[in-house]
């Protein structure tokens, strides 16, 4: 047996040796209780109830009890040292058991949507993970320690928590695609995070809710050459560095609602470019030869940007420009 589907009320019996996967679909834990016995040692069983969630054989690899109410994790979920792809988004989890960090096996975790409000420093023991998903919690710090061999990271979400400061956790994490930070309160950005030379999207936007700091960007974020993705917008933004040009992967940038007052002229340079929103924002001095260098430009957002000459922008019918 590769898969057990639950489907409505349920109660089920069945050997382990081989199950795989757990798929929860449409039942609601509340009202239901599936035990699986291994019939040979009668010592593996599966249980799920209200509260708990308790595993205890080898061979089971993926887990989703999406959006089913949980409200904790069994202390024993280490056990499943086969395990790769667990998801416990859209519940009602608090806290983590500090046995997740023997998950060695484990690819993909995904706690958005929850309530907790810290991890165990046993999440830095989850040598194989590739994604890592604990957006919309109730964070307010990382646990400030490197993840163990963690060079396999590609993705991590961590918006719309309370974060203020970047700790070391993902320092090592050489393979990141992906790191989004927005809505959170980040005073300040590690110098360490521009040497992911592989990220190509970074979200930071929407940081200046809670007295955010944030205000430029050094000088060398722009070693990050294969970004693609750029959002920090609704920040305090107030200059970019001279050699932002240098980010000639760039294909969306997000810079609205900040305070610039200019781009630097090595914006001109931004040659992989299709949509850029520089909206809400305090311009006086922009160079006019973007607009003719940026050839894969298709949408260009100046909505209350007040610098008379992208009027001129006006006389380029293959770009959608936005401008009040």
């Amino acid at each position: 047996m590769n898969l057990l589907n639950l489907e409505n009320d349920c109660h089920f019996w069945a050997p382990v040796e081989t199950l795989q996967q757990i798929d929860q679909t449409n039942c609601n834990i509340q009202h239901n209780c599936l035990d699986i016995i291994n019939n040979n040692t009668g010592s593996n069983y599966l249980s799920l109830s209200v509260l708990a969630l308790t595993l205890s054989f080898k061979n089971l690899i993926n887990i989703d009890i999406s959006n089913k109410s949980v409200s904790r994790l069994p202390t024993d979920i280490g056990i499943l040292r086969s395990l790769e792809s667990l998801d416990c988004s859209h519940n009602e989890l608090q806290e983590l058991p500090s046995s997740i960090g023997r998950l060695i096996k484990l690819k993909c975790l995904n706690l958005s949507d929850n309530k907790i409000s810290r991890l165990p420093d046993s999440v830095c023991f989850l040598k194989s993970l590739e994604s890592f998903d604990v957006s919309r919690n109730c964070l307010t710090h990382l646990p400030d320690r490197s993840l163990s061999l963690s060079e396999h990271l590609k993705y991590f979400n961590c918006s719309y928590n309370r974060i203020s400061q970047i700790t070391s956790i993902i320092r090592p994490c050489k393979h990141l695609n992906t790191i989004d930070f927005s809505a959170n309160s980040l005073e300040e950005l590690p110098y360490w995070m521009f040497e992911l030379a592989s990220l190509k999207e970074l979200y930071l936007d929407e940081n200046s809710l809670s007295c955010n700091k944030l205000t430029g960007l050094p000088a060398s974020f722009c070693d990050l050459r294969l970004l693609e993705h750029l959002d920090i917008s609704y920040n305090k933004i107030a200059s970019l560095p001279f050699k932002f040009g240098s980010l000639t992967s760039l294909k969306e940038l997000m810079l609205n609602n900040n305070q610039l007052y200019e781009v630097p002229g090595s914006f001109e340079d931004l040659e992989s470019l299709v949509m850029c929103d520089l909206s809400h924002n305090q311009l006086y001095y922009f160079p006019d030869v973007f607009i003719y260098c940026c050839l894969n430009l298709r949408y260009l957002d100046l909505f209350w940007v007040t610098y008379p000459s992208l009027l001129n922008f006006y006389n380029f019918n293959f770009i959608k420009v936005f401008y009040k």
